[in-house]
């Protein structure tokens, strides 16, 4: 009988999650950070077990003796098994992130949490079936499954999930600027010393800085509407959901950019009034 595991698919999409969660090695002090460390852990003997399973998978093909076809099997089970846990380990990181996301609303908080139960019990569920199962066919299919649910559900949403709580970030970090530049005007307001080459120059980082207040008050709002429709998208428009949301990840660019320029104006505005 020929050894035929539909797990090698599961490759790309698992190592997917990889990049998108791997930020480099830090220290573990917050519960993201702990996440961070655990997920890197899972990688790396998610890494191992592929190699122990190709390995394994191709002796059974060249010898195609019972003995080559159970350490297959075996090694088959594992692979499944890290797969399911690095899996696991990103719910994890993606959880520990909304935690630590304060502006985040109680609504949206619930929905996040709602999708890292959802998506745990099932994995969870598909963990105890590759425990239990004895024979190719079985891990065929539990194979088959976690593909088809990666694709479809795992990875269809994961984009909402974490534009969601990149979008509460940005939002608190918005606000808090806006803070600093009300009161970082009215101090170069109250100022009578400055020269008017100096003065010349504020005021043109004030104008500019006015400007992208603006602008990104207006994608905080475009990118919210872009995260509800890719969830309930108009009737006319059912087939744009990935529309949606890169749309709403190009507004989250572009929002950054801002975000970086009002933060460099209040540097530059603040070091010209203090050497002024």
């Amino acid at each position: 009988m020929t050894l035929r595991f539909r797990v090698i698919p599961a490759t790309a999409s698992i190592l997917l999650l990889a990049i998108l969660a791997t930020t480099g090695v830090v220290r573990a002090e917050t519960p993201y950070q702990k996440a961070e460390l655990a997920y890197l852990s899972k990688l790396d003997y998610y890494r191992v077990s592929l190699t122990n399973y190709q390995t394994a998978r191709q002796k059974y093909l060249d010898y195609q003796t019972l003995t080559a076809e159970t350490a297959a099997i075996t090694a088959g089970k594992t692979y499944l098994d890290s797969s399911i846990d690095l899996t696991l380990g990103y719910l994890d990181l993606v959880i520990e992130k909304a935690n630590e996301t304060t502006s985040i609303s109680s609504t949206d908080k619930q929905l996040i949490v709602d999708f890292y139960n959802t998506e745990k019990a099932f994995y969870q569920n598909k963990r105890s079936a590759v425990d239990n199962a004895v024979v190719v066919a079985s891990l065929r299919t539990i194979s088959s499954d976690l593909n088809d649910h990666l694709k479809t559900q795992t990875l269809n949403n994961l984009p909402y999930i974490k534009d969601l709580i990149t979008l509460n970030t940005y939002r608190a970090y918005l606000e808090e600027t806006n803070s600093t530049f009300a009161e970082t005007k009215n101090l170069f307001d109250s100022q009578n010393y400055l020269s008017s080459p100096t003065t010349s120059l504020i005021q043109g980082w004030i104008r500019d800085t006015d400007d992208r207040i603006k602008t990104s008050n207006e994608l905080v709002k475009k990118i919210t509407e872009n995260l509800r429709y890719f969830k309930e998208p108009p009737k006319d428009q059912q087939d744009s959901a990935a529309k949606f949301i890169k749309n709403a990840e190009a507004g989250l660019l572009e929002l950054w950019t801002n975000l970086s320029a009002h933060s460099s104006n209040l540097v530059e505005i603040l070091g010209r009034l203090k050497n002024g």
